[in-house]
């Protein structure tokens, strides 16, 4: 039944590209229900994904009210959408594919799971955002190049930044975790982090300061959050890899590319460097 659960809201976000909203919301909710019965969430997880959807749901039908209000309405979105995506809510028991393994020598332990209530929050603010969801599949082959020229670029220098920080060492490797990685990263990582903070928050912001601005506010949220990880350091090379994502976006206007980007940076990494960091980044 877990699988199911998980086949059924990967279904959802493939779907999001055929733009059919009642198809979307049809397997969205038999997830929801799988996902209740098979213990992924409790009855606590789905109140606040629901609660979520609908406040998204209203928020982006208020188009028509003053701005003060829809701002405070975005705010509190953001705010949700951290709090699920971050476990600070409760209800939720993602399932976890690995527990403390080692990918690289010298390197700390690495744990993945399936994050349910993330992918969930990515699905929504998709969906129920038409500024998002109506440049979803147009030209793809140039949301691809923007990606590749971006990711690639970004991988190098911040390939060097982190080499220079002494986060990294050459560590090359091609592994059954290596396909693992290269299938969970893409959809529960990249996807759900592209769309929440250069597709929601940047979005948001552009609609108050110029985009310029927006990328880099956007990029200081964005590595404050990794000072948790591995300190000051790992926040600055975390906030110039929200730069380059966030010009990714900005150039692009696809958030195709800015996933791709991300994708490819971590990829590169998860490949050919020490991964995720090394133990001795925090002595």
């Amino acid at each position: 039944m877990i699988s199911v659960t998980y086949i059924l809201l990967v279904l959802s976000v493939i779907l999001l590209w055929t733009k059919k909203d009642k198809i979307i919301f049809l397997t969205l909710g038999l997830s929801l229900i799988s996902a209740l019965t098979s213990n992924v969430i409790s009855f606590y997880g789905m109140f606040f994904l629901v609660v979520f959807s609908i406040i998204v749901k209203l928020t982006f039908q208020l188009t028509n009210y003053k701005t003060h209000y829809v701002t405070a309405l975005k705010i509190l979105i953001a705010i949700y959408a951290f709090a699920l995506m971050f476990h600070i809510l409760p209800g939720f028991s993602n399932y976890q594919i690995l527990n403390k393994v080692y990918i690289s020598p010298n390197a700390i332990p690495y744990s993945m799971y399936l994050n349910y209530n993330s992918l969930f929050v990515g699905v929504i603010l998709i969906i129920l955002n038409h500024n998002i969801k109506n440049t979803l599949g147009d030209n793809i082959k140039l949301s691809i190049i923007f990606g590749v020229i971006f990711g690639v670029i970004s991988a190098i220098i911040l390939g060097i930044i982190a080499f220079s920080f002494g986060f990294v060492e050459w560590d090359f490797k091609l592994t059954q975790i290596t396909l693992i990685f290269l299938i969970q990263n893409l959809i529960f990582t990249c996807f759900y982090e592209e769309v929440f903070w250069r597709g929601y928050i940047q979005n948001s912001l552009n609609l108050y300061v110029n985009p310029s601005i927006s990328i880099i506010i956007t990029a200081l949220l964005f590595g404050s959050i990794h000072i948790i990880f591995a300190g000051l350091n790992f926040a600055i090379l975390a906030f110039i890899a929200g730069i380059a994502y966030g010009a990714c976006y900005a150039v692009s206007k696809r958030i195709e590319s800015s996933i791709l980007c991300h994708y490819l940076v971590n990829v590169f990494q998860f490949i050919f460097v020490t991964y995720p960091i090394l133990e001795t980044a925090f002595k």
